[in-house]
């Protein structure tokens, strides 16, 4: 995203009154790698969700980002996590909240599945 891309999706975002966090947000996340976003999903405080390993790997930063983040994503693919909602589509984990997520790059668990992890 260069310069006047970035100019042009901040205006159009404050005439269309989008919270300036939100666009600050989408803008870092469209220079650090996230080509195509992936859509935000509906997740709530103390709904069961899981990393969407393929999605969060691929990116073109994932070898730049903290080891200790890589470490934790690696070794996290087949856990359930209970999701902790902060702001807009970002979503922290109960049992790691130092770490934050787009709501995109986890998998949310159906309530079926819920009781087949437990």
């Amino acid at each position: 995203m260069n310069r006047q891309q970035t100019r042009k999706l901040r205006k159009d975002a404050k005439k269309k009154k989008i919270d300036e966090a939100v666009t600050e947000l989408y803008i870092s996340m469209k220079k650090n790698g996230m080509e195509t976003p992936n859509l935000p999903q509906e997740i709530q405080t103390g709904d069961k969700v899981s990393l969407d390993l393929e999605k969060i790997t691929a990116r073109r930063n994932y070898d730049r980002m903290a080891p200790a983040y890589r470490e934790f994503v690696e070794n996290s693919g087949d856990m359930v996590f209970t999701a902790m909602k902060e702001q807009g589509n970002l979503i922290s984990l109960q049992e790691e909240p130092q770490w934050l997520f787009w709501s995109g790059d986890l998998q949310l668990i159906k309530p079926t599945e819920r009781e087949a992890a437990e």
